[in-house]
């Protein structure tokens, strides 16, 4: 129910108040589950493409002359709500623009590789040390 309201409306809030679950419930499911946040995505580019079509038809409408239907796009938002929730997250749906939230900054190969023997030889140095429980044992005797 969740991702059919979200395909709809492209709104988070909407779609956990219809299928009446918590925020915080979906977003660890996407952040957990690739299944959902691959669904997640669709739902919302099939959104999306609704916006824009909503958004084609009022445009044309209105230069007809004739009223959109009660000035909405795409119910329950107007056009110019539309328009922003367009606008905010197109580089999520289509790639174009600055992407919301942090990002690493990309490294070269070296970088990558230096990291990665950093690690090995962090892993093999924990490895040599006695475990706690040896330590532990070797004070008791």
């Amino acid at each position: 129910m969740f991702l059919d309201c979200l395909a709809a409306t492209c709104s988070v809030t909407l779609a956990c108040e219809q299928a009446d679950v918590a925020h915080t419930t979906v977003y660890r499911q996407r952040r957990l589950r690739a299944d959902f946040a691959l669904k997640w995505q669709a739902a919302l580019e099939q959104g999306y493409a609704q916006l824009e079509m909503g958004l084609v038809e009022a445009a044309n409408l209105s230069l007809r002359g004739a009223p959109a239907r009660g000035a909405m796009a795409v119910a329950p938002m107007s056009a110019e709500t539309a328009l922003r929730v367009l606008m905010a997250h197109r580089a999520a749906v289509i790639g174009i623009g600055k992407r919301n939230g942090w990002q690493a900054p990309a490294q070269t190969l070296e970088q990558v590789q230096d990291g990665i023997l950093r690690k090995i030889a962090a892993i093999r140095g924990a490895r040599r040390r006695p475990s706690p429980d040896a330590r532990r044992e070797k004070k008791a005797t």
